[in-house]
């Protein structure tokens, strides 16, 4: 039984694999409040592993009724704290030995985003950080590998949120980074009311979804491993996977080919909103953007020349969680 709040799902505990850290047992809680979603996680630490012990995800949509001047409204603070004020209490019912809030694009990029993140501190009483985009990335890297097999060969780490983009080029422990100023719910609104609308625009839709990325560098030689992070992809592998409810194990590690995404983008853009709905096993809410965050992943996959991606369900929320328990603060 999922229970609704803040327009979004409470997903039930999983245990997915668990992630090798070093650590005494203890308990940590992250509230990750993206530009589409607000995501709460809870660990605890295990000998040498992070085990979850509540995870739970809201839509806030902090880009919807934003002006021109690009504030953000008091209805989006209105939602990030009621999820804020969630988050601080199942980390008080858990114990949690320590806690972090982090926000990220829709906060960085809005000229009241400090007074807006302070408010929210002052609300919940825990830390609340405004990530740089560089520090989004390499935390969604650290939590995107967690529970993957460590391979030799280079990967790339893709984040399609909902106000940015980060690709991350990792190889013999080095990271090269790459951040676009767009998402799924920033290119839902850039793009325009007519996306969803007509089999025409299908082609339009995927020019401009490869011309996003067009300062990404051209790869050579074989197709490169893609781990790929964010609900947009998440949610698309619960599609393909036809799963009735959110399942991490099942999830976590899927493939999805570039053959497929493009597919997929094609027939989104042929239904209306109820329609995208009705495919969305959980978190209903994305049927807005996802149509737009489908032709962003076909087309960020198209310009790596990347034939799939391995979907990882953690990010940015593991990835502070990892951090929290390895060095006790970000």
């Amino acid at each position: 039984m999922m229970a609704k709040f803040c327009g979004g799902t409470h997903i039930p505990t999983v245990s997915p694999a668990a992630t090798q850290i070093k650590s005494k047992p203890r308990v940590f809680a992250v509230c990750d409040l993206g530009t589409f979603t607000g995501l709460i996680l809870v660990v605890r630490s295990s000998g040498t592993r992070l085990i979850p012990v509540v995870e739970e995800r809201y839509t806030i949509d902090l880009l919807s009724g934003k002006g021109r001047s690009g504030r953000l409204t008091g209805a989006a603070l209105e939602r990030a704290t009621m999820v804020a004020k969630r988050f601080a209490q199942v980390a008080e019912e858990q114990g949690a030995d320590k806690g972090a809030i982090v926000c990220t694009a829709a906060v960085r990029d809005a000229p009241n985003g400090t007074r807006f993140a302070r408010s929210l501190q002052e609300l919940t009483e825990y830390p609340v950080r405004i990530l740089s985009a560089r520090q989004e990335a390499a935390l969604s890297v650290l939590g995107a590998m967690s529970g993957m097999r460590v391979s030799a060969s280079p990967t790339i780490i893709v984040d399609i949120g909902g106000g940015s983009t980060e690709v991350v080029f990792t190889e013999k422990g080095r990271m090269r980074f790459r951040l676009f100023h767009c998402g799924a719910a920033k290119a839902t609104a850039e793009w325009g009311r007519a996306i969803g609308r007509s089999t025409v625009r299908s082609d339009r839709y995927l020019r401009l979804s490869e011309s996003v990325f067009d300062d990404l560098p051209k790869l050579s030689g074989r197709a490169p491993r893609v781990i790929g992070v964010g609900g947009t992809l998440v949610t698309l592998a619960a599609i393909a996977g036809r799963l009735k409810s959110f399942d991490s194990k099942r999830l976590h590690g899927t493939i999805l080919t570039l053959d497929w995404i493009v597919r997929m983008a094609e027939r989104l853009a042929t239904l209306d909103q109820p329609a995208i709905r009705r495919l969305i096993p959980f978190d209903p809410q994305r049927a807005r953007v996802l149509t737009a965050g489908t032709f962003l992943w076909a087309g960020v996959l198209n310009r790596l020349h990347a034939n799939r991606v391995i979907v990882s369900v953690r990010g940015l929320r593991w990835g502070v969680a990892v951090r929290l328990s390895e060095q006790g603060r970000l």
